[in-house]
């Protein structure tokens, strides 16, 4: 057992020295650096900087970039740097030793000067024989700078010497031996490096007299050129001369002064183009020639004077109501560019108004007078490099008289050679300018009005504002946008305010297709139609009418409207008992039913003084003779604005109010469906003038017009009445003006689609075809 215990303990003592072993192998190894701080060197001149390393390893390694220098001697490490030509520079030295930890010491190094060097001059020319020392001054940031001279290619190697001068060794003296060859000049040059820095310095010697003119290539003037043409001359001679050869003639100037000559010539009046020489000449050097010559003076361009616009003559025109000046835009066609600018004058030929009267010409014309049209004194200038010139003349038409046609006869006098004969035609070019009729008388529009119920489902309504007077203002003062409804919501169990896609897209659009109406003084109603629901304007109990008159009252504010329009038709049905908490029992009963309608007409009417601004408008659209009552012992004229009776096919219907008590400007006596009425027109007209018109004159300032559109291209099938519309329109603002006159429309404006339409106005001259309306007035007008 004894030996057992030692032999174990025996193994566990060479498990121990094994274990010791161990750890002795895996000791880290150490390394300083003295001093371990940062190193700091200049762009150059840097002394040594000399590091101690203490390592346990047998050896140290050093990595740094190219431009750090080291050197290693023992445990000693020398740390220098390469001049620096550049920026500021600087990298990590890493030194490591086996496993011990590496030290990191930064360098950096200031900021250095690039090698430059200059030499002045910058090349050196001699003469054959007889030259000068000639000195040149370096300039450079390096101290340790060279130069080297190269002889070129000659058979003699020293024909120049550079020699310094002992008190300023960067002022170098040139020497050249005479040359006597005369095959041409010899060339070498004197080499100079500064460090990185080279320049080279030429030297040239001619083998006689040198003569250069820059530039040399011949010299092309044009006919009336005034500036001279300035050469520079290098000589190798003393002097140096110019002669000038013109054949004789004496238009080539040629002046010296210092080494620039100064080339100029005479204005050419020839039209031939003529040359001569300028000669250079400097001691035994080649004469330089230089060619001149110069352009002959060009034709004189000719031209025609017409219209921009028209080829008519004379060119006619007629002014629009209104204006008050017109410009007439005479062109001057030139058969070919002119090479400067050129000048003409326009003159009014008042002899060809003579001529045209006294030969029968139609229109019989006037004289412009003057002060009504202004031809400059001074003329046209007409630029060069153009064919097409124009030359507005504006002629001023307050001082014209009314429905007069007036002459103006232009032609063209030239003040300039470049500009040949102008043809003006047989008598010149000639406007026939026709004013217009005198302005219409303002049209009192005090007491006469007119509604358009428009259909929005086939109608813009912007092509409202093309229906205008003679005097330029509108004919309709206010528009229903027909329609909105009162309806029933069945899933809500609720009367409900709806718009259409068409409705709503002008509402929405407000800014674009309402605005503009409001802006030119038509009042925007939305009207309101039942919808074959239950819900009728006159069957709601007061709770339901108050309700659904705010909702109208939040519309009118919304969409910035004027008012609103009823019209109690297209009612749904109902049975006994049902819907009681909404509305009355159903009824078919006039009576019981106006009474119900005027109690909403009340209802809505307060609820809009409350909840709008401006007091909107309530307008009742009278159908089949209903009538609003007073209600609770309000007058129905303290809540009815306007009342407008329904249409009837091709006839006008008219209820009147009766018991309502409406002042004239609070109704209508007529509402024409202009479809149907307007497509029959030329049927009804003669009695419309001795009927209606005058009923409607003595009984109410209100006309209705149902289903208006002046759009052409509608494509709904009713086109004559559009034309007969407007015929029914001039035909009754005659009556109704006082015989003003409703211009006929030259524009529409379009619906594109369902729930959209085109905000831009488009032109149309195809209204109004076959008989006038003044046809239709009774002989005795």
């Amino acid at each position: 057992m004894k030996k057992i215990l030692q032999v174990l303990l025996g193994i566990a003592m060479v498990a121990a020295a094994v274990l010791s072993c161990k750890k002795d192998e895996i000791k880290q190894e150490t390394l300083e650096v003295s001093p371990s701080k940062d190193l700091q060197f200049l762009a150059k001149g840097n002394e040594d900087a000399v590091l101690t390393i203490s390592a346990s390893a047998s050896s140290y390694e050093v990595d740094a970039e190219d431009w750090v220098i080291t050197r290693k001697n023992g445990n000693k490490l020398s740390v220098n740097v390469r001049d620096n030509k550049s920026a500021e520079r600087s990298c990590d030295m890493t030194i490591s030793a086996g496993t011990a930890e590496p030290v990191v010491i930064k360098i950096t190094q200031a900021a250095g000067e690039a090698d430059a060097i200059s030499v002045a001059p910058t090349s050196l020319l001699f003469r054959a024989s007889g030259n000068e020392p000639q000195t040149l001054t370096v300039t450079t940031n390096v101290e340790d700078w060279t130069y080297v001279a190269d002889f070129g290619k000659n058979e003699q190697k020293d024909w120049f010497t550079v020699t310094p001068d002992d008190a300023d060794p960067k002022s170098l003296t040139v020497t050249v031996t005479d040359y006597t060859e005369t095959d041409g000049e010899r060339t070498g040059s004197i080499d100079f490096s500064a460090g990185e820095a080279k320049v080279s310095v030429p030297v040239r010697q001619s083998a006689r007299d040198m003569v250069e003119v820059t530039p040399s290539e011949p010299l092309t003037f044009s006919w009336n050129d005034a500036e001279g043409v300035a050469l520079e001359v290098t000589t190798t001679a003393d002097s140096w001369d110019v002669a000038v050869d013109a054949d004789g003639e004496v238009w080539i100037t040629a002046q010296k002064e210092g080494t620039t000559l100064t080339i100029s010539v005479k204005e050419n009046g020839s039209e031939s183009e003529r040359s001569g020489k300028v000669t250079v000449s400097a001691g035994n050097a080649v004469p330089v020639e230089i060619q001149v010559t110069q352009t002959g003076k060009p034709a004189p361009v000719n031209g025609q004077l017409a219209d921009q616009t028209s080829t008519d003559d004379p060119v006619r025109v007629t002014m629009k109501q209104g204006a008050t000046a017109y410009t007439v835009t005479p062109v001057l066609k030139l058969a070919s560019a002119l090479e400067d600018a050129g000048n003409i004058t326009l003159y009014y030929d008042e002899a060809v108004v003579d001529t045209w009267n006294s030969y029968g010409g139609v229109p019989v014309c006037e004289k412009l007078p003057e002060g009504s049209y202004t031809l400059p004194e001074e003329g046209f200038t007409i630029p060069a490099e153009q064919t097409d010139v124009q030359l507005p003349i504006e002629i001023n038409l307050e001082n014209l008289e009314y429905e007069t046609s007036y002459m103006l006869v232009l032609k063209v006098q030239s003040k300039s050679d470049n500009i040949g004969d102008v043809s003006c035609g047989n008598d010149g070019l000639r406007y026939i300018i026709t004013t217009a009729k005198a302005p219409a008388e303002p049209v009192d529009h005090s007491t006469r009005k007119n509604l358009a119920i428009l259909e929005v489902n086939d109608v813009n309504p912007l092509s409202l504002l093309e229906v205008k007077f003679t005097d330029g203002s509108l004919f309709f003062d206010a528009v229903a946008l027909f329609s909105s409804n009162i309806q029933y919501n069945q899933e809500l169990g609720s009367v409900e305010l709806y718009h259409n896609p068409n409705v709503q897209a002008l509402l929405d659009g407000y800014e674009t297709y309402i605005k503009p109406l409001q802006d030119a003084g038509i009042e925007v109603y939305l009207s309101l139609l039942c919808n074959h629901t239950p819900a009728w304007l006159s069957n709601l109990l007061p709770e339901t009418a108050e309700l659904f008159a705010s909702q109208v009252a939040a519309a009118i504010n919304r969409y910035h409207l004027d008012g609103v329009l009823l019209d109690d038709e297209h009612k749904g049905t109902y049975g006994a008992g049902e819907y009681t908490e909404l509305f009355y029992p159903y009824s078919n009963y006039y009576l019981t039913l106006e009474n119900q309608y005027s109690e909403f007409g009340y209802i809505l009417k307060q609820t809009l003084k409350e909840q709008c601004a401006g007091n909107p408008k309530v307008v009742f659209y009278q159908v089949n003779d209903v009538e609003w009552h007073d209600y609770n012992g309000t007058p129905v004229n303290q809540f009815l604005d306007l009342l407008i009776p329904d249409h009837n096919g091709t006839t006008a219907q008219y209820y009147g109010p009766r018991n309502m008590n409406l002042a004239k400007e609070n109704m209508a006596y007529v509402s024409w469906n202009c479809r149907t009425y307007g497509n029959q027109a030329t049927q009804n007209l003669p009695s419309l003038s001795s009927r209606a018109i005058a009923n409607s004159l003595s009984e109410g300032n209100w006309v209705g017009w149902y289903n208006l559109n002046l759009d052409p291209t509608s494509g709904d099938g009713y086109f004559n009445w559009k034309n007969n519309t407007v015929r029914l329109m001039q035909l009754y603002a005659y009556y109704a003006f006082d015989g003003a006159e409703i211009a006929t429309p030259t524009g529409y404006y379009k619906k594109t689609g369902d729930g959209s339409y085109d905000p831009n106005r488009h032109e149309y001259d195809g209204f109004y075809s076959g008989s006038d309306w003044r046809d239709y007035l009774p002989a005795s007008e």
